[in-house]
This record gives C-alpha cells, structure tokens and sequence, in this order.
C-alpha cells in the first residue's frame, strides 16, 4: 500500500536534492526509493487506537504513546509497529515497541487486529503518531524529508480534547519534534518525554547480544519512568 514517488534510482542529483533538503550526506547508493507515508492508507479503526472510558479508567492511567509517523510495514500490515513477513502479521524486526509494552502491562499483546485493540482498551492505553502524512527514505525520524511533514488531525483532535492522563514520546527526538510543531500545548506534568525510542535504528550495528540487552534496558527504563496505574 506504499505509494512509491518517483526518484531516480542511484541518481547523483536526486541525493544531492536530499542531502540538501534534508541538511545530511546521502550518498547514491542510499536512494532506492522515497516512500510517502500517510496515515488514510491504513484502515481507519487504527488510524489512532483509542482506550475505552469504563472500570478500567479506575485502575489505569489513561495514556498516549506517540510515535512520529506510520511506517510502509505497519501500513502493509494494517498496525502500528507491525509488519508482515510471508503472509504473517508480527511485530516489527526492528522496533521493540509492543514487547517493551507487554513487559509494562503484564500483557502478551497479540498480533491479531481485533485482539490488540481489546488488549489496549483493557489497559486503559492508546497510539498515535504526530505526523499524517511525511515523505521519507527510511524508518527512522533523520530520515524523513523536511518540509514534507503534515499534522495528524487525529492526534490534534487528542490535544484539543485534552482527554488523557500522560502524552508518552517514542524516543527523545519524536519529543522534540512535537515541540517544534505544536509548542507548548501541553502541560510538562502530562508529559514524558525524555524515553529511549524503541526503534532499532540507532542500534543497527550492534552485535546480536548488544541488541537484546539493549532491548531489556528499554524495558527497564520505561516501566521506571511510566506511571500505569492511579494511585
């Protein structure tokens, strides 16, 4: 479902176009496609996954985690930080979002659609990303192309509900780009933004032990600093 835009493949030009747009060295070799992620080419059920008013608001904290913007796999997948590999639904190779949460809320969280959103909803928690639509060449925050951002109104309609406990950012950088689109909209005691993303990227070329102790530190680091339940 990835609307791929037309590039010149190994082109010198086009990566001096990005590098210049984009403020970064990118070699012809990098440029292989620039994918346009949008966030109405996944079903709309998913587009922000919303917890349910209901018991569980007595125990839970109603939380956001919010990412920066929906990658190609989870649009292929119809998730968020889901992808599909050989017909099969299952979390992203490179991203640990959904087992750092799983250790959080005690809670095997599925890959079936239908069951992930009960799962959410029980634990009183939501997703949604800051950005609707981006251009990028990558999955990674330094990878989208600027100027191509644009704000995702369902997540504006969050911020103009102020229906939520905490705002959660998936790493420091999604943090600072929510502040550079929106400011300060949100009170700092609504706010955590100061995690480890659990994106992969920044640990592309650690050796495989590295990588899960890493993935173990996520885990640790998030369940310390997020408040789950109410007092």
């Amino acid at each position: 479902m990835q609307a791929i835009l037309k590039a010149q493949e190994n082109s010198d030009e086009a990566a001096k176009i990005l590098s210049e747009k984009h403020n970064v060295s990118i070699s012809a070799s990098d440029i292989k496609q620039v994918i346009s992620c949008d966030i109405n080419d996944i079903p709309e059920d998913i587009r922000i996954i919303k917890p349910l008013d209901g018991e569980n608001n007595t125990i839970y904290m109603k939380i956001y985690y919010i990412g920066t913007h929906i990658t190609g796999k989870s649009i292929e997948a119809g998730i968020p930080y889901k992808q599909v590999i050989n017909g099969v639904v299952s979390n992203l190779s490179n991203n640990c979002f959904w087992p750092v949460l799983s250790e959080i809320y005690g809670t095997d969280f599925s890959n079936d659609k239908k069951t992930l959103l009960e799962q959410c909803q029980k634990c009183n928690f939501g997703v949604v990303d800051l950005y609707g639509k981006c251009k990028c060449f990558g999955s990674s925050d330094g990878e989208i192309l600027k100027g191509t951002e644009e704000r995702n109104p369902y997540f504006v309609e969050l911020l103009e509900s102020g229906d939520f406990d905490l705002l959660v950012f998936n790493g420091k950088s999604t943090y600072k780009l929510f502040k550079k689109m929106y400011g300060n909209i949100v009170e700092d005691n609504r706010i955590i933004g100061d995690l480890i993303s659990t994106s992969g990227a920044a640990a592309k070329k650690i050796e495989k032990w590295d990588k899960e102790s890493l993935e173990e530190k996520k885990k640790k680091e998030w369940a310390s600093k997020i408040p789950i339940k109410r007092k």
